[in-house]
């Protein structure tokens, strides 16, 4: 019989990085088809700073709403574990 708990996984790290990875694959995208349709269209920059910037923001928007969701998920927890009530 063990009194201390055991410490759950390390998983935040793994979601950093893929989060970080995720975040830069978007934005290289959206870039290399700004550049595509500048090239095409001969409006450069246009297209590729918007693209660039519409996906950055984008990304910080998603970003934000998970961050938002998970520490909902946790304030909840930690309310019904304080009332006694887990689930």
């Amino acid at each position: 019989m063990s009194l201390i708990p055991k410490p759950a996984p390390l998983r935040a790290a793994g979601d950093s990085s893929s989060n970080g990875a995720e975040m830069a694959a978007a934005v290289a995208v959206f870039l290399v088809v700004g550049l595509l349709v500048d090239s095409w269209l001969g409006t450069s920059p246009g297209f590729t700073l918007g693209l660039t910037l519409f996906a950055s923001v984008g990304q910080f928007v998603k970003m934000r709403l998970a961050y938002s969701a998970r520490m909902k998920n946790l304030e909840d927890e930690r309310r019904r574990m304080a009332s006694g009530t887990q689930t």
